[in-house]
């Protein structure tokens, strides 16, 4: 299952019951790759019964440690993006 731009923790709870159905349905534990950039979303799909592999905090912590440098963790900033809906489309 691919969930894009989970942008709100409203939209977190909802992924979250999906995820869990899907896992409970299949008898496997799910696996979440993330790149999920709002730490309040992070933490709501966190709670999910499934293994949660988090790109930005593997990477962009030991980054902004780095640079000495604290990201927005703000979503939406990246490449630019002019047209969200385009953008989206794309992905």
């Amino acid at each position: 299952m691919t969930v894009p731009f989970v942008s709100d923790v409203a939209k977190a709870r909802e992924v979250v019951d999906r995820i869990n159905r899907a896992g409970d349905e299949s008898g496997l534990r799910p696996i979440i790759f993330a790149t999920l950039v709002q730490d309040e979303v992070r933490e709501v799909v966190k709670q999910s019964r499934a293994l949660f592999l988090d790109f930005f905090e593997a990477f962009v912590g030991p980054m902004e440690q780095e640079l000495s440098s604290r990201s927005t963790h703000r979503a939406g900033r990246a490449h630019g993006i002019a047209d969200q809906q385009v953008y989206e489309a794309r992905i």
